[in-house]
């Protein structure tokens, strides 16, 4: 059973406009942005989106742990982050009242 609270993922988040030497960095990419949240967590860093981008970082030991959400169909990244899409990158469900 993991001891991980699944609430814990929005407060390991954090937004920063980056400067570009920030990213100087070899690069690993994770396949969600749990994933990246959970890799924040076991080595006590927290994720830093950067809003400019819709791209999630990590910087651990040299390395920038890196999560870019797929682009959604027919909309703009720039624009996803405006719509009803929570912080995993997944639409918020329909509550039928259209």
């Amino acid at each position: 059973m993991s001891t991980r609270s699944p609430f814990a993922s929005p407060s390991k988040v954090t937004s920063f406009d980056l400067p570009q030497g920030a990213l100087d960095l070899p690069r690993a990419e994770a396949s969600s942005l749990a994933d990246l949240v959970d890799f924040a967590i076991d080595t006590n860093n927290s994720v830093i989106e950067n809003p400019g981008s819709d791209t999630y970082y990590v910087r651990h030991d040299g390395v920038l742990y890196t999560y870019e959400p797929p682009a959604l169909d027919g909309v703009d990244a720039s624009e996803s982050t405006t719509g009803s899409s929570s912080a995993s990158g997944t639409e918020a469900p329909s509550t039928g009242d259209q």
